[in-house]
């Protein structure tokens, strides 16, 4: 089975934590707009309550935010899959190459989830394991820094 204490859920609790953000922000933005609107002397409070209940559109609002991340997510993971793929291709013609995870991550432009989520995901979604592909370690890291300086 999952040993549960060793899941990291940093992934899931980051998206979360937008979804709560972003909402807040737009909801906070709307009852700003609407209460610019308003002469509170001239109106009930009652009704100044229902125009400034949002839970209706609040709820809509963290749906589509979900459905952009994960949009976001598939995409990103996607672009991963182009590159590693053609990656795999020139390890099969004996051209033996890999990729650091920072030169990946910044070259698919997503760097939201971490590249062992993205690499377990294209595994999972298409089957695929790439990750004897990923480059670590020291010399990398110094590779990685070197090709962002080149954007």
């Amino acid at each position: 089975g999952i040993n549960w204490k060793l899941l990291n859920l940093q992934f899931e609790q980051g998206i979360l934590q937008k979804i709560s953000q972003d909402t807040e922000k737009a909801i906070i933005k709307m009852k700003r707009v609407l209460l610019g609107k308003i002469k509170s002397e001239e109106i009930d409070e009652d009704l100044i309550d229902v125009l400034l209940d949002f839970n209706i559109e609040k709820e809509e609002l963290k749906k589509n935010i979900l459905k952009k991340e994960i949009q976001n997510f598939y995409s990103g993971s996607k672009r991963a899959f182009s590159i590693l793929s053609r990656l795999n291709l020139l390890n099969n013609i004996e051209m033996k190459t890999q990729i650091g995870s920072k030169t990946l991550l910044e070259t698919i432009d997503y760097e939201d989830a971490p590249i062992d989520r993205i690499i377990s995901f294209i595994n999972k979604e298409w089957g695929e394991d790439f990750s004897i592909l990923i480059e670590n370690g020291k010399k990398v890291n110094a590779l990685d820094s070197m090709q962002s300086l080149w954007g």
